[in-house]
């Protein structure tokens, strides 16, 4: 097995991520290789993708929205990123199948049950397809149905925690800006190439393979601990990995064992 420095490692992702040199790439090639980039602060996104420009052009981010190859949606670890639009379906299957919002501890601290989400997600899908609402207007529109009254504060919330799971299965996404205000959108009838939730075992290889092309050699673990906060169940993570095959090999850092990309090694 060979072994690797952590200095080499450090190397490696500084190449990887396009801080060291720096690239004439745009920001979707940008945030493609970075699995999404944070965008909870707006500027946040913009930043992290001109740091890493020889040339960068002010608004790039904006103008991938603009024209949807970029799309910002709540994703890993329940933040809100910028992500890839062919790549964003596969990265929120993995979120679903975790089921968060089925833990009891998840709905004692958020006020929702299992069966109140089902009921959200099917009724914000519905009144999103083809529409672009507020958060005012979809609120709104929510808490007419007695079934979400008991919602509206939690659903009015900047935080979006019932926002969410919907998110995560595929209901909504933002929207075009309206001003200050942030808007929401069904991503079936905003995206292009939308096709739906994959199945996460054909997605997880896919997202893997990304997340290890800029952040490994990585662990298992680790990479839960990047998606969700390590709400995977080992034996779906071994599982996942394991799919990859040949296709990544073991490495020792620090008498650890990682995977890295069989391409990368």
């Amino acid at each position: 097995m060979i072994e690797v420095s952590a200095e080499q490692v450090l190397a490696w992702r500084l190449h990887r991520q396009y801080l060291e040199p720096l690239t004439d790439a745009g920001p979707v090639e940008i945030v493609g290789r970075l699995c999404g980039t944070q965008a909870q602060v707006a500027s946040a996104a913009e930043t992290a993708i001109a740091l890493r420009q020889r040339n960068p052009r002010p608004k790039g981010v904006k103008r991938a929205y603009s024209d949807r190859s970029l799309v910002k949606t709540w994703a890993m670890r329940g933040t809100l990123h910028a992500v890839r639009s062919a790549d964003v379906a596969e990265y929120l299957s993995l979120l679903a199948s975790a089921r968060t919002w089925t833990k009891p501890t998840w709905s004692r601290h958020f006020g929702a049950t299992p069966e109140e989400i089902e009921q959200l997600t099917e009724s914000v899908a519905d009144l999103l397809d083809g529409q672009v609402l507020s958060r005012d207007e979809l609120v709104s529109e929510l808490v007419q149905d007695k079934r979400f009254k008991g919602m509206e504060e939690q659903l009015r919330s900047g935080w979006g925690a019932l926002l969410k799971p919907l998110a995560w299965q595929g209901a909504l996404c933002y929207g075009p800006s309206r001003s200050s205000k942030v808007t929401f959108t069904n991503p079936a009838s905003f995206l292009k190439n939308w096709n739906g939730l994959p199945d996460p075992v054909e997605a997880a290889p896919a997202v893997i393979k990304r997340y290890l092309s800029a952040y490994g050699p990585a662990t298992p673990e680790t990479f839960d601990a990047w998606l969700s906060r390590n709400s995977n169940k080992k034996s779906t993570l071994k599982g996942w990995f394991a799919s990859l095959g040949k296709q990544v090999v073991e490495v020792r850092v620090k008498d650890e064992t990682r995977y890295l990309l069989a391409e990368h090694e």
